[in-house]
């Protein structure tokens, strides 16, 4: 019987790129086909597994490449140490002929030290990221620093409202920037059917959600948050605090508006162009002004300062594009068709114009009056109110704040009035970073613990297989602390230089990660850095290096050196 034993690599196998392969398929299959699929069916929480599993495998993929500058980092390193040490440049030869004596052992060690570090970094980062996202869409949708709302058909008490703000703000001037009131959908207005959007040619349409703000809206919540991407440019917009435009004073703006639309004896608007002409039911008498998310104008093609149609049965209103944004704090705005959830703003004045002129033709005179009776006295355009947004002043202490709170409570007579203090809610918030900071630093502490033994393991597998060289050394001159700085030299240099790798790859993958956290979220991009969980490692790892060397240096430095050569005990 012959026995033959062949090495798959002899037959054209090879287990790493067999293993490489099927990695790069799998992932393939995850990116190509998995990803797109979940992100068409909105399966959100599958997406960012596969983001996740993706950026991990980007982490070894990165140390693995990156891994091949070692030897350039550890000599620059090497130069730093010794440049402006003059005695002990002498021992840097010894020192780069131990890098390439040690090569093999010691790059399973930088390795480590750098996947390790990377995916602190990478995780902490993810952490925080997470942390700071959550506050920030909490604040986007809340809309500012104090918000009423409202749940079913209970409705505001505008007028004691607006006069406990009036007297806090006479009394205390300064605390509060300004606030704003928000309609309730014009669709819970009794005799009012679905609401639709459209272009003049009225496909495509869709259904939206029409509310109508105070023109102080922007000015009353967190104005960093909102993000205009398109502005009718017949409008001379003014400014808000920090210097972007004011997209609602355009709701409230008369310039280069159709006031006096007229109609032949069919209904068709006369004083048109032809690219309305079929428009043959009644459209109003004006223009009514809105702002709407970006994604609505890619859905249904229309655009800043262009004509649209709101229909609502048996009425159609003639639309004019004040303002597109991509993000408006307070409501689900966004940039994306998929997310959009089509919420249209308008002024009090059009909103109640749409009512007037829907309920003239569908509800009676007895019908309008029963609702209206519902609504609390002295509300501005006799419209209801569901919402209340209320900025601070910067720099204004709690006890203020408080104070603000309590005079607002005073007015609040329904148990299905909420109010939310973001800043409370979002500085708790915050404070669990302080928890995640110390979870990770225990982690890292936890990691560098196991990387100490087995670097000690590694170093003194160094010095035992170089025991003859280090007793060579030591023949020729070389004293028991130079040889002592040799090896702490090498140690420090492959740490540092893994530490330097694995900071890179970590902020790569974590700016990948970020940048795509926020491309869904559509926040502006924020890298946050774990520093107190960087320099943790980095220091541990230092002291790992110096302890783990010296260890193994004291194992063979007080031999004599004739035991050493001879290899003897």
């Amino acid at each position: 019987m012959t026995v033959r034993m062949i090495k798959l690599a002899k037959i054209g196998i090879s287990p790493a790129q067999t293993i490489g392969a099927l990695t790069l398929i799998v992932m393939g299959f995850l990116t190509y086909y998995v990803a797109p699929y979940s992100f068409i069916f909105q399966n959100i929480p599958l997406f960012f597994i596969i983001l996740n599993i993706v950026m991990m495998m980007m982490v070894i993929g990165f140390t693995l490449l990156l891994n091949l500058l070692q030897p350039i980092i550890e000599r620059i390193i090497l130069k730093m140490f010794t440049f402006p040490l003059k005695k002990e440049r002498i021992l840097e030869p010894v020192i780069i002929k131990n890098f390439a004596a040690h090569r093999k052992r010691n790059t399973k060690t930088s390795l480590m030290f750098s996947i390790a570090l990377a995916f602190l970094i990478y995780a902490g980062t993810g952490f925080r990221l997470n942390t700071n996202i959550i506050a920030k869409q909490l604040e986007v949708l809340s809309g500012a620093d104090l918000v009423l709302q409202t749940m079913g058909t209970v409705y505001l008490n505008e007028t004691k409202l607006r006069g406990a703000l009036d007297e806090f703000n006479a009394n205390f001037p300064g605390v509060m920037r300004d606030y704003a009131f928000v309609s309730q959908s014009f669709r819970d207005q009794p005799y009012t059917s679905q609401i639709r959007v459209s272009s003049l040619a009225r496909e495509p349409y869709r259904r939206v959600r029409l509310v109508s703000v105070d023109e102080s809206y922007l000015r009353s919540c967190y104005e960093q948050h909102f993000v205009g991407t398109d502005f009718d440019p017949a409008v001379s917009w003014p400014r808000i605090p920090g210097g972007k435009i004011d997209a609602i004073a355009g709701l409230y703006s008369n310039e280069d508006l159709e006031m006096d639309l007229v109609y032949d004896k069919n209904q068709i608007v006369a004083n048109a162009g032809p690219y309305n002409i079929s428009l043959n039911s009644y459209i109003g008498e004006r223009e009514v002004r809105i702002m709407v998310p970006e994604g609505l104008t890619l859905d249904i093609s229309i655009f800043a300062g262009g004509k649209g149609l709101i229909s609502m049965s048996p009425l159609n209103f003639k639309t004019r594009v004040r303002a597109v944004a991509s993000k408006l704090p307070g409501f689900l705005y966004s940039g994306y068709r998929t997310f959009a959830t089509y919420s249209v703003i308008t002024s009090h004045e059009d909103f109640d114009y749409m009512r007037r002129k829907l309920w003239g033709r569908t509800a009676t005179t007895g019908q309008q009056q029963e609702f209206l009776d519902t609504i609390p006295v002295g509300s501005s355009y006799n419209i209801a109110k569901q919402g209340l947004l209320i900025k601070y002043n910067g720099g204004v202490s709690e006890k203020m704040r408080t104070q603000l709170k309590n005079a607002v409570g005073t007015t609040i007579d329904n148990d299905n009035i909420l109010m939310v203090d973001v800043i409370d809610t979002v500085t708790e918030l915050r404070e669990t970073l302080v928890f995640i900071d110390i979870f990770f630093i225990l982690v890292t502490i936890i990691a560098i613990s196991l990387s100490f033994f087995f670097t000690v393991i590694s170093f003194t597998s160094n010095i035992s297989e170089n025991a003859w060289e280090f007793g060579v050394l030591r023949a020729i001159g070389l004293s028991k602390n130079q040889m002592m700085k040799i090896y702490v030299l090498e140690a420090l240099c492959l740490i540092l230089a893994s530490a330097f790798l694995g900071t890179i790859v970590g902020l790569l993958v974590a700016s990948t990660s970020s940048i795509m956290f926020f491309l869904f979220t559509e926040l502006p991009f924020v890298l946050e850095f774990p520093t107190t969980v960087f320099l943790v490692a980095l220091g541990s790892s230092i002291v790992t290096a110096f302890v783990s060397s010296k260890i193994a240096v004291d194992e063979v430095k007080n031999r004599q050196i004739s035991s050493i050569i001879k290899a003897l005990e």
